[in-house]
């Protein structure tokens, strides 16, 4: 049938990286075994329960969001339509089943918040510029050397005309707004700029940073520091993270639970 095709599929491409038949010879009976419990507890789940009102806009989305994949793998329209709608209907009782899951109480919630409490804190960021001067040659790059030392004693002799250089010679995109790239949160540079970055003072100019790309300056206009989010925010998504997590594990047990159904409910 296209859903247990489709359900082997998937399965190889999640966890092996493969086709089902180019899973190795070693790790085929895991692979087996695992997809002979999904596709039961799959076939359970439609013959004991009934699907929603929601299922036909669940298997619209599971069209699209694997029209790519079953185009990839042969599957016919008739066939993709069957897989959606056997998808939407697994994906609509597991959601109700879901819905019965017990939501954490506030004292739950204000006890994992305060656990973690480092997780609701916004980093450090700094406000920065940026000159970038690639290579033309990466074996021999002292006419880079020379032109971003001349920027560097430019920006050195007036700390104001930053903006205008980059503008005038930095090949980064930023170029065009003068070499600003905003506020910048720890992890979205490159290590080097990184490392760079957050070693600044405010209104400080970094030494020549040399990275693949070419070579770089930064510019550090304002440092804002690290801020705990608003508690009734932070507690909203404690509660959050709180309920799908016990979601999953009610999922997970009902789902142990079911292939020793007696008969259809």
């Amino acid at each position: 049938m296209p859903w247990q095709r489709f359900a082997a599929l998937q399965l190889a491409k999640r966890h092996w990286q493969c086709l089902p038949e180019e899973i190795p010879v070693a790790e085929q009976s895991a692979f087996q075994a695992q997809l002979t419990r999904q596709m039961a507890l799959e076939l359970a789940i439609c013959r004991h329960y009934p699907a929603d009102n929601t299922v036909g806009q669940l298997a619209a989305l599971v069209r699209k969001e694997q029209a790519g994949f079953m185009d990839t793998h042969g599957f016919t329209h008739d066939e993709q339509q069957a897989v959606a709608v056997h998808q939407a209907h697994v994906t609509s009782v597991m959601n109700r089943v879901a819905r019965k899951a017990p939501p954490p109480d506030d004292q739950e919630v204000v006890a994992w918040y305060q656990a973690n409490a480092a997780r609701f804190c916004r980093p450090a960021q700094r406000k920065a510029r940026h000159i970038l001067l690639t290579c033309d040659n990466d074996e021999d790059r002292a006419p880079e050397r020379a032109q971003i030392a001349a920027i560097v004693q430019a920006v050195t002799e007036s700390p104001g005309c930053f903006a205008d250089q980059a503008l005038r010679f930095s090949h980064c995109p930023s170029a065009m707004e003068g070499g600003l790239l905003g506020w910048i949160s720890p992890g979205l540079l490159y290590p080097e700029l990184d490392s760079c970055l957050f070693s600044l003072e405010k209104g400080q100019l970094s030494e020549v940073v040399e990275t693949v790309l070419g070579l770089h300056l930064l510019l550090c206009e304002d440092i804002r520091p690290a801020e705990a989010l608003d508690e009734a925010v932070a507690l909203e998504k404690s509660r959050a993270w709180l309920t799908e997590q016990a979601r999953k594990r009610y999922q997970q047990q009902w789902l142990s639970s079911l292939l020793t159904l007696p008969a259809a409910h």
